[in-house]
């Protein structure tokens, strides 16, 4: 008897077939020899025509710009440059503006985009796998506990983290969920992403590492934001197989610091302890791949 996939594995293919809906060709090359540059293109083009002659809801509209963060994604790590994509995704605007809102392969690519998002929207978890770590996306939010909207786990030493978006009653915030393997207790937390204003792209590994120590931007050109609270973490928040841990809120302006990153690069967290020698400080890296996407995921609700 075959195994029946895993939750997120049917979520990834749903996506999958929303994307490959909402393309909207822009020429004749034949569609075995598209490249993921050439999908980034066409769902970009998608996108903007149904923002000019207003096609989707809000709801498919924020599902078409998660198919568009994907191909984004997967055209950066394709080796294709972040200015050949923007230089790409202006140029498919541009075709848009000339096209007829009437048109009939137009209308025929919104129809089969509109039909599919009907099962994407009915999806309640999703997962956003990179090339070393993975986001969950969970659009389920609990009134009366706490819950992970996005989540990524990995290791600052031997200490068990999670980090990403929790959630509420409505309210998220982004936040790490650290268990020490020795038992000792965390006082701060601070998460260092790149500072575009002072260094506009990342600085990738040129042997093509995978390391994401390596891809985690210089301390001279990061920005750091400390965490604001302090708490034992809620059960729903510890990470797996944890019986306590501490969780750290961040203010607002570490979701806008995590928004809009190159997918390749990596950002960090600094978990503080105190110590008779002086400060003790372990470090997580996180893998940024398909943080927009998956933003774009959780807006996208029937």
């Amino acid at each position: 008897m075959r195994p029946r996939p895993a939750p997120w594995a049917k979520a990834g293919k749903a996506l999958t077939v929303l994307a490959g809906a909402a393309t909207l060709t822009l020429d004749v090359r034949p569609a075995m020899t598209q490249t993921p540059f050439d999908l980034y293109r066409e769902r970009v083009a998608m996108t903007a025509a149904g923002a000019r002659c207003r096609l989707f809801d809000a709801e498919t509209s924020a599902a078409l710009a998660a198919g568009a963060a994907q191909a984004r994604t997967a055209s950066l790590r394709a080796g294709y440059a972040a200015e050949a994509l923007d230089r790409g995704a202006a140029d498919a605007r541009a075709q848009v503006e000339r096209m007829d809102c009437a048109a009939p392969r137009l209308q025929k690519a919104a129809a089969t985009a509109r039909d599919a998002f009907r099962a994407y929207s009915g999806l309640e978890r999703m997962a956003f796998p990179g090339r070393v770590g993975a986001w969950r996306a969970d659009r389920i939010m609990p009134q009366q506990s706490a819950a992970w909207r996005l989540a990524q786990d990995a290791w600052a030493g031997e200490d068990k983290v999670v980090f990403g978006v929790a959630g509420q009653g409505g309210a998220e915030a982004v936040t790490l969920a650290v268990a020490p393997g020795d038992g000792a207790s965390p006082y701060a937390a601070r998460l260092l992403v790149r500072d575009s204003a002072r260094l506009p792209a990342p600085i990738l590994p040129a042997d093509g590492s995978a390391s994401l120590a390596a891809r985690a931007p210089l301390r001279a050109a990061a920005k750091v934001i400390l965490a604001d609270a302090r708490a034992p973490a809620d059960p729903a928040l510890r990470p797996k197989g944890a019986a306590r841990a501490v969780a750290f809120r961040f203010p607002s302006a570490a979701r806008q610091a995590l928004e809009g990153l190159d997918p390749r690069e990596a950002v960090s967290v600094e978990i503080l302890y105190p110590s008779t020698q002086g400060e003790v400080v372990r470090t997580a890296f996180l893998e940024v791949g398909d943080f927009d996407a998956a933003v774009a995921f959780l807006s996208a609700r029937r």
